[in-house]
């Protein structure tokens, strides 16, 4: 379709042709029939269009590749204060985990008392990651693509490997309670 430029003035213009050959190698013979009708006229930028589409996207890869950045960082950070709060947790019920175990407490049901307390914790903070999520998902939604704001792998995906890091996170303090001698643990800190 031709619409003279005077019409529907921009600030550039684009043409596009389809090659049986190497684009390059085109690039001269299309520049030459261009200044052959008007010889005033800038021909820059000849590229192909897997390019042209890729420098048109770059700057949305460069932010998600950012997110994703983040996103890592953020799972990391959440693992070690899971760890963090539970390790504590557990430092602190020392003479208890003791005297569960000194009165013949079963080491899978003290590890379990751990772990479902450190569970608790998690569901809740995956209850409300999910409810923020799909309230911010509309805003992130034009800037993230190739993912809808309904994502399964995001809304299933990523609270299932939070709640997998979230269990090994928990099982390292439980193995580690189960492990204590109960004489020692009752004796002091």
């Amino acid at each position: 379709m031709y619409v003279p430029q005077a019409r529907d003035a921009r600030q550039s213009l684009y043409l596009v042709s389809r090659t049986g050959s190497e684009p390059s190698t085109v690039a001269a013979a299309i520049r030459e029939a261009i200044w052959s009708v008007d010889p005033q006229q800038p021909v820059d930028a000849i590229r192909t269009l897997e390019r042209a589409k890729y420098e048109r996207s770059a700057g949305n890869y460069a932010i998600l590749t950012l997110f994703v950045v983040f996103a890592v960082f953020a799972l990391l950070m959440a693992a070690i204060g899971i760890y963090g709060v539970m390790a504590y947790s557990v430092s602190q019920r020392t003479k208890e985990i003791g005297l569960r175990m000194a009165l013949g407490a079963e080491v899978a049901t003290v590890r379990w008392m751990v772990v479902s307390q450190g569970a608790r914790l998690v569901g809740a903070g995956i209850a409300l990651g999910l409810v923020a999520s799909f309230v911010l998902g509309r805003l992130l939604g034009n800037i993230v693509f190739g993912i809808t704001t309904t994502d399964r792998l995001t809304f299933i995906g990523m609270p299932v490997l939070l709640a997998l890091v979230a269990l090994m996170a928990n099982l390292i303090p439980a193995r580690r309670a189960t492990k204590l001698d109960p004489a020692s643990a009752l004796r002091g800190d």
